[in-house]
């Protein structure tokens, strides 16, 4: 009888556990969670998390370095607050946090560089607001605020250079808006605008004019329910497609045609109630995967094919009433987490363990 490890090249030798996200464990707050940012807020070198809640504080995580998250103790006002985005707006070198509440004005809350918040007492608008980003489009290097409004006309403020916003008095749609995305779409160097619209409403396009002032492209992509927009090259033909996250039925792709003009790939990935997107490489496959966040049913992953193609990776994450995600490397080894902001239940880290293979032993 002899006994014998074979290694046989390409043979099906090698067994694979399966590569997926588990749960670290950790369950973060049991607010009425609504949208989640990530940024190093004490400039430590890591990622920790913004969180906006719904008629609570609004809640800061910091992060220990290995993806471990205390809760700091801050709540940031009580507003009904939808969403959250992160951005230096008074040029000091930290990040400070924006916050889109609905039919209340949004507010801003300013870094002492160490991750602690304080109101700046600017109150913007008044608005239904659902969706909040920051990005340069007036080209004055500071970062300007877009907000997205439900049944109101969406809106652009400009900063001074050190976090005081003006209205443009623009005034973009009246959809009932969910979510904004900006980046340069048209390829003319400047900051574009792509709206998400619920009701079965169009999603918009709309064109800078490189300073700051947007037309509308008169693009209807779709009549969906559309909870959320992300902006990605997802076909690696350097420009930037559309991702869409739409309620019960399926999400879509959108690909650009390098100049802004978008075309619906016929994609419909999933028909569950989801409420937002992330993405990022996930199998380090050098291509870009997509998270989705669904309410009430498990999250799912999407792999890309490379050429802007997505699969179901059969990965159902948690049960929970999902609103927000992101994919970022929370603890510094190179592989993307997935951290979830649900409603009404703990927040959850999620952590990919990539496919681990073993050896068969056989006998003779």
């Amino acid at each position: 009888m002899i006994r014998f490890i074979a290694i046989i090249a390409f043979a099906s030798l090698l067994t694979g556990c399966g590569s997926s996200f588990v749960d670290s464990g950790q369950a973060l707050g049991s607010n009425d969670s609504q949208s989640l940012a990530l940024g190093d807020l004490d400039k430590d070198g890591d990622l920790d998390m913004v969180i906006a809640n719904l008629n609570q504080g609004n809640r800061i995580y910091f992060n220990d370095g290995d993806a471990n998250f205390t809760d700091s103790a801050q709540a940031l006002s009580d507003n009904a607050s939808r969403s959250v985005a992160l951005g230096d707006i008074d040029a000091d070198g930290d990040l400070d946090i924006v916050i889109a509440n609905e039919n209340q004005a949004n507010r801003i809350y300013l870094n002492d560089d160490s991750g602690n918040f304080t109101n700046s007492g600017l109150s913007l608008g008044s608005s239904n607001s659902f969706a909040v980003a920051l990005a340069d489009v007036d080209n004055d290097n500071d970062l300007d605020m877009i907000v997205a409004n439900q049944n109101q006309a969406n809106l652009v403020w400009l900063n001074d250079g050190i976090g005081n916003f003006s209205d443009s008095g623009q005034t973009l749609g009246e959809d009932d808006s969910r979510s904004v995305a900006t980046g340069d779409i048209d390829g003319d160097n400047d900051i574009d605008i792509v709206i998400a619209n619920q009701s079965q409403q169009a999603n918009r396009v709309y064109l800078n004019d490189g300073a700051g002032n947007f037309t509308d492209t008169e693009q209807a992509l779709g009549e969906n329910d559309s909870n959320f927009v992300i902006l990605e090259d997802i076909d690696r033909d350097n420009d930037l497609d559309l991702l869409f996250a739409n309620e019960n039925q399926g999400n879509t792709v959108y690909l650009n045609d390098g100049f802004g003009n978008f075309t619906d790939s016929g994609q419909q990935l999933g028909a569950n109630d989801s409420r937002a997107l992330a993405v990022g490489d996930i199998d380090d496959d050098g291509d870009i995967d997509m998270a989705v966040a669904n309410q009430n049913q498990g999250n799912r992953v999407y792999m890309n094919d490379g050429s802007g193609g997505f699969e179901d990776d059969d990965q159902s994450i948690g049960t929970d009433s999902s609103q927000s995600a992101a994919l970022a490397d929370l603890n510094g080894d190179g592989i993307l987490s997935l951290a979830i902001a649900n409603s009404s239940q703990a927040n959850r880290i999620y952590n990919y363990e990539k496919e681990k293979f073993s050896l068969f032993s056989s006998s003779e």
